[in-house]
């Protein structure tokens, strides 16, 4: 990425919610899940979305319809992002190969072409989040 692209709010945001998705910090308790639950199995996604939502310093609620189905689709955006770019670290772990984090600024010289249309997509939906603000998906009262 160009220099100066990691001060940016909205792509530090991206870059850290397509992180933490592919990594996948919580499982469910027991098996199976209730595929329903939309908590239980999008539990990554959401915890991304809200990290990323802390970077921005903005929050969002889904309290209406409207706001529901933006929620849902954005959640389906962060399941899809598959960060090929950090595969070299994620294969090291797997392995029980433990380098220092500086050794792999040398492997990722830049994002992999896979990861660019995910990462750009919500880079743009943070962007609009974030200039949107409060009145993000609020209509006008009639």
């Amino acid at each position: 990425m160009p220099d100066g692209h990691f001060t940016e709010r909205p792509k530090i945001a991206a870059l850290q919610c397509v992180t933490i998705s592919r990594y996948q910090p919580f499982f469910p308790r027991t098996t199976p899940v209730d595929e329903g639950n939309i908590g239980v199995i999008k539990c990554n996604e959401i915890f991304a979305l809200s990290y990323a939502l802390g970077i921005l310093e903005i929050s969002f609620v889904p309290d209406t319809e409207e706001k529901i189905d933006f929620w849902l689709r954005l959640l389906d955006v962060i399941t899809a992002a598959k960060a090929q770019t950090l595969e070299a670290y994620t294969v090291d772990r797997s392995m029980g190969i433990n380098r220092p984090l500086d050794d792999y600024g040398n492997l990722i010289t830049e994002i992999h072409s896979d990861d660019k249309p995910i990462i750009n997509a919500l880079i743009s939906i943070f962007e609009l989040m974030s200039a949107k603000g409060d009145t993000l998906l609020n209509r006008p009262r009639q």
